[in-house]
């Protein structure tokens, strides 16, 4: 457990929270009074735990779900029959008298990442093994995705190790961990979901232009789809032909009377779905705030993975990144082929979302931008920018500040390489610059 998580006795503060969308440790029973003090709209989830005597109040929560250890163990090996609420993994322990300690599934981690063991297998019990389930189910397994690697991971890592022609052999070392991070271009993908940058790139070679060839085509195009954007061949739509993505681009944007840019944008996306066109958000004045921190709550489970340089295009949302001053650890530098946000990127987005306009491209442009004002953490509200570096010319990160948990001050943000939006403490980052607040 990490040793900034707060701690908190339930029978010293019978009226807190028992809350998951935060890091917390809980020592006692829940109380229906503590409950009814939580936040209404709770979104999102993180990793937090309960830990409660196994006394009679406490034997009452064992149910069918519950994962029981044997006498003298201090885990449960297998869960029992029945479902859990998506999500909660809950133990009863006899032999240390504690029943159930019932915490969310660990948070994704990237499988890449220094946080993850070179050999992922059974036995394990983390955000790597959430991380390698939930890419097993994305090509085809059907697991519960809870974090713990038993023999139903096993057997999904030999079989999705099969069908990749590698040894099958259940462990996940780097070359199946490589296998689950590729995908395969020739599968489509939806362009309006934020697997797809919200502007498309040129020479973007994915399912995403793999969709677009598909839907062109449908429109009147007559590609030979080779999933990269700008090199297909084949007859635009409308007037005029095109030799190649871009330009039969062009010539569909003509055709249904939008700029001609050859951008695939969410303007063009929505002419090709047949959807409305995309509006700019209402400014809601001071519930921006509260939008603001809704959605990043949201984000949380949208599985948005963070991108060196992501989220900087004309438009606002995810993007694919760049590698130009790349300073994180992973390496060689996976941006300039991912789709996702950094931290300003993501900062940016929310607040455009909410209205508040274009708060300016990185934490440089942000922390010094005129609409903002400098608060003080006791004066801060949820939604303020929280802002990390040792000045304003050296600031290096940016969350949302959510606020607070037990006294203990939260944000939303788009961590480091290798992860995703995810509720942090502001003191994961040592050097707290400040609070800001958006005026205007």
């Amino acid at each position: 457990m990490p040793s900034r998580w707060p701690v908190i006795d339930l029978a010293a503060h019978p009226d807190t929270c028992v809350r998951v969308d935060s890091h917390a440790v809980y020592l006692g029973h829940a109380t229906d009074a503590g409950q009814a003090t939580c936040p209404p709209g709770l979104v999102g989830r993180t990793e937090a735990l309960v830990i409660e005597p196994l006394d009679a109040a406490g034997r009452k929560a064992v149910d069918d779900s519950t994962r029981i250890a044997p006498e003298g163990a201090a885990r449960a090996a297998a869960p029992r029959t029945g479902g859990a609420p998506s999500g909660r993994i809950r133990q009863a322990v006899p032999a240390a008298g504690v029943p159930a300690a019932a915490a969310t599934i660990p948070a994704r981690t990237n499988l890449l990442s220094s946080d993850c063991p070179s050999t992922v297998k059974q036995g394990q019990f983390s955000g790597c093994v959430t991380e390698l389930q939930t890419l097993l189910d994305f090509g085809g397994a059907s697991l519960t995705v809870d974090g713990d690697f038993g023999p139903a991971t096993t057997a999904a890592v030999q079989a999705y190790q099969t069908s990749k022609g590698l040894t099958s052999d259940g462990l996940v070392g780097p070359a199946t961990k490589s296998a689950l991070y590729y995908e395969d271009p020739a599968v489509a993908i939806d362009l309006r979901t934020l697997r797809c940058p919200v502007d498309l790139e040129p020479d973007e070679n994915d399912g995403c232009v793999t969709e677009l060839q598909n839907t062109l085509n449908a429109h009147g195009a007559s590609f030979t789809v080779d999933h990269v954007l700008g090199t297909g061949t084949g007859t635009g739509t409308g007037t005029g032909t095109g030799t190649g993505t871009t330009d039969t681009v062009r010539t569909y944007q003509s055709s249904v009377g939008l700029p001609a840019t050859g951008v695939v944008n969410p303007a063009t996306k929505a002419k090709l779905y047949g959807d409305p066109a995309p509006q700019q958000p209402a400014d809601l004045g001071s519930g921006r705030y509260a939008a603001v921190v809704d959605f990043g709550e949201q984000a949380t489970g949208q599985n948005i993975q963070y991108v060196w340089g992501g989220g900087h295009e004309t438009d606002f949302g995810p993007s694919i990144g760049i590698c130009d001053d790349y300073g994180d650890s992973i390496t060689p530098c996976p941006a300039g082929k991912e789709v996702g946000l950094d931290c300003s990127g993501f900062a940016r987005w929310l607040y455009w979302r909410a209205g508040a306009g274009d708060i300016g491209q990185t934490t440089k442009d942000q922390v010094v931008n005129p609409r903002f004002t400098k608060v003080t953490a006791a004066t801060a509200i949820p939604g303020d920018l929280v802002f990390f570096g040792g000045s304003a010319a050296t600031v290096h990160h940016v969350g949302v500040y959510t606020g607070t948990v037990n006294g203990v001050a939260m944000m939303v943000n788009a961590p480091q390489t290798a992860s995703y939006v995810r509720d942090d403490t502001s003191a994961s980052h040592s050097d707290l610059l400040g609070y800001y607040h958006l005026s205007g």
